[in-house]
């Protein structure tokens, strides 16, 4: 295989998938004109289930309609979703103690927060993308105030409640994945306007990189766990080994539990009307073959044999209720 004609189609596909379904897609359904930043809860179709909007949302649009303006093509109605996003989270997503809510209503109205600063992570991106847009500087500033927030909330015992109660102590890695993508991001933007931050920004990314590598990397089984004791050690329940794959015959269970979240898209459902009561430890391979033709699987058995679905065998109809309803 060419591996330079792979990544450059794999490239060309990634693009025209984002520039010719996606973003039209919430370009066109998403959007609210009438209140700013974008509704979250859509069909396929784009019809409007719910008007509650995530507030990671408003931020993760807001990033990426303004990296599509710097990085693809210079749309102004993509620099304008990102501005309606940061408009509405600057006037509706922020409480008075600096802690973003999680859910607001269509206008903005506060519906929920909860213990996190992924929305903060979003948000501060969001700044930081639109400040390389615009040359504002000011949202370059405002990027690295989100982000020292962040890391204040952090930091101040008893600010953030525990995920979990003192009987179990734990850490979850997901902050710092958050942490290293959202420094990173600003501090792009603080070295084009040449401001300062980026070595403390940098410092922060050493940080959670530090952390993954001592608490999270677990050779033993191969894998990055997400969930682990306060010293990294490997907690013995569900919400330790809630993440852990680590042999090919646990792969079909993880994969169907995982299509069974997505019942609504019409391919999913396609393929477990189809394969359900196949039982061969093959789901993955005639997963990915039955949702994305264009990729070759390598099974364990003939690929050709997966994509021919077998008749569910019928069993004798029970003489007692073979004349009318069970």
């Amino acid at each position: 295989m060419d591996t330079r004609k792979y990544l450059t189609a794999c490239l060309e596909q990634s693009r025209s998938e984002l520039t010719d379904n996606i973003l039209p897609f919430w370009m066109e359904h998403g959007l609210d004109r009438v209140n700013g930043g974008v509704y979250t809860c859509l069909d396929r179709d784009g019809q409007l289930m719910d008007s509650t909007k995530s507030v990671w949302f408003q931020g993760r649009f807001g990033f990426i309609a303004a990296f599509a303006y710097n990085n693809i093509e210079k749309r102004s109605e993509w620099l304008e979703a990102s501005k309606s996003c940061l408009d509405f989270i600057e006037a509706h997503c922020f409480d008075t103690d600096g802690h973003m809510f999680f859910e607001v209503m269509a206008d903005g109205t506060p519906l929920r927060k909860r213990r996190y600063v992924f929305s903060e992570g979003f948000a501060a991106i969001a700044h930081s993308e639109y400040a390389l847009a615009t040359g504002d500087v000011n949202h370059a500033k405002r990027a690295l105030e989100i982000f020292d927030s962040i890391i204040r909330m952090l930091h101040t015992p008893g600010f953030l409640e525990p995920k979990y109660l003192p009987a179990q102590e734990s850490r979850g890695h997901s902050i710092t994945m958050i942490l290293v993508n959202t420094a990173a991001r600003i501090r792009e933007a603080l070295l084009h306007f040449g401001l300062e931050g980026a070595e403390r920004l940098t410092a922060e990314i050493d940080r959670s990189i530090h952390a993954l590598r001592t608490y999270f990397m677990h050779p033993e089984f191969e894998a990055l766990l997400e969930c682990v004791g306060p010293n990294g050690e490997f907690i013995e329940n569900i919400n330790g080994k809630e993440r852990i794959i680590t042999e090919e015959e646990e792969l079909p269970d993880a994969i169907r539990d995982s299509m069974e979240n997505f019942c609504y898209d019409e391919k999913y459902r396609e393929f477990n009307e189809l394969f359900s009561h196949l039982e061969d430890g093959n789901a993955s391979a005639r997963f990915v073959a039955t949702v994305f033709p264009e990729i070759t699987v390598t099974s364990r058995a003939q690929e050709r044999e997966l994509m021919l679905p077998k008749k569910p065998v019928q069993e004798p109809a029970d003489d007692e209720n073979s004349g009318g309803e069970a």
